[in-house]
């Protein structure tokens, strides 16, 4: 502490000395914060056919996780451009009739119709939605695609039938 200093001065100098320490640690942590995130980043900065080669790989020794592992290889195809192998991988999450979340048609669906497919996609949804998906997520996926679509009344028409189809469920479950 600098000498000649008055007791109000001192005091003062403590002070921003300890808001200077508490600054230095919230520095520290913020730092090793953005490292991590950093960290994090970098691991999805790969190019997607290497994400998508390890997804594959994930899916053949993962028999539960597979239809999942699959449409998610399928999805990086896609992002790299190779349509072809990214139906091939859908089709094959769609027959496994493993969990996906949303579900694997819709998934397949929504690439059928962002390559130029509509016809095709479009059926397959009717098909999901006319058999009533059994996840929420696929209700919200299907909406924001008509949306992009423009096709506002497919995507009010979608959202409706998910919150009937929600409502009743909780209906049903406070009923028994």
């Amino acid at each position: 502490m600098p000498v000649g200093l008055s007791r109000s001065e001192r005091e003062e100098y403590r002070a921003l000395q300890r808001e200077h320490d508490r600054l230095l640690a919230e520095a520290n942590r913020l730092r090793a914060e953005l490292s991590a995130a950093a960290e994090d980043l970098g691991r999805h900065a790969e190019p997607p056919e290497d994400i998508a080669r390890q997804l594959e790989q994930d899916a053949a020794v993962a028999p539960d996780e597979r239809a999942q592992l699959l449409t998610e290889a399928a999805d990086h195809w896609a992002m790299a451009g190779d349509i072809e192998c990214a139906r091939r991988l859908y089709r094959q999450a769609i027959a496994d009739g493993g969990t996906v979340v949303g579900d694997a048609r819709l998934w397949y669906a929504s690439s059928l119709l962002e390559s130029g497919s509509e016809p095709m996609g479009l059926r397959l949804l009717d098909t999901i939605f006319d058999e009533g998906p059994r996840d929420w997520v696929a209700f919200e996926v299907a909406g924001e695609l008509f949306e992009g679509r423009g096709a506002e009344c497919r995507c009010a028409d979608v959202l409706s039938r998910g919150r009937r189809r929600d409502t009743e469920r909780i209906s049903g479950l406070y009923l028994t």
